[in-house]
């Protein structure tokens, strides 16, 4: 079980032991967690960046390499079949795909800013869209892009 605390530490349990590390990113928080098939842990941290964690090194990756992160704030991550990291966003529309090197931004499909990103069975990117202008499937709330669009 791997939790990220509010005062940047990743912390493992393994059902009998604990570890900690400490990302120095500062006072912050993460906000979500994910595993790729590699064992990598890729983590949003609360001020708005994606990290990468190999087991002993953090290292961080600004959205359209920018060297100031917020930009975009990222709000979540979801990992797709090929490793792709994909990032929901919310201060602007679209999510962005993340190969371990380069972006790809989504913001030209119009969607809404995204508070989760998920990945389906069939690899499509679902997202769900802040409380604030929300209204369900079909009104906003709710954005899918088929997989075999990307």
């Amino acid at each position: 079980v791997w939790i990220g605390d509010d005062v940047a530490w990743l912390h493992k349990f393994d059902g009998t032991v604990w570890q900690s590390w400490n990302s120095n990113f500062g006072s912050i928080s993460f906000n979500s967690i994910d595993i790729d098939t590699q064992d990598y842990l890729w983590i949003i941290v609360e001020n708005g960046y994606l990290a990468k964690f190999d087991g002993s090194v953090f290292t961080g990756y600004l959205h359209n390499n920018q060297n100031t992160p917020g930009r975009k704030h990222a709000r979540n991550a979801a990992i797709d079949g090929d490793d792709n990291i994909w990032v929901s966003f919310w201060d602007s529309s679209g999510p962005a795909r993340f190969d371990g090197t380069n972006w790809l931004d989504f913001d030209s499909l119009g969607l809404p800013p995204a508070a989760d990103i998920a990945i389906d069975t069939h690899g499509n990117i679902w997202g769900g869209a802040h409380a604030y202008g929300a209204s369900g499937p079909g009104g906003g709330g709710l954005f899918k892009i088929d997989r075999s669009n990307v």
